[in-house]
């Protein structure tokens, strides 16, 4: 893929802000116009910056951080059962 940015075509099904493209970022869970993986932003939360302080940060709207931990909360679950 030329262009680094992925559209809503790629958009993770019952989600409006995660993407999935095995083009970009190396085929992990993204944030839809951002180049931000899903483990990054977890990556973050584990070192204690704070929902308020990531959606700052990354110029972020409302619901978006939730909804990645909502994805990869579901994603644990399907491995594990």
């Amino acid at each position: 893929m030329t262009n680094e940015r992925i559209g809503p075509e790629s958009l993770v099904p019952g989600y409006q802000h995660i993407v999935q493209d095995t083009d970009y970022l190396g085929g992990q869970p993204a944030l839809l116009d951002r180049r931000l993986s899903v483990a990054q932003i977890l990556e973050e939360l584990s070192y204690g910056i704070s929902i308020a302080e990531l959606r700052d940060l990354y110029s972020l709207p409302d619901g978006v951080i939730e909804e990645a931990l909502r994805f990869a909360s579901s994603s644990i679950t399907k491995v594990s059962a």
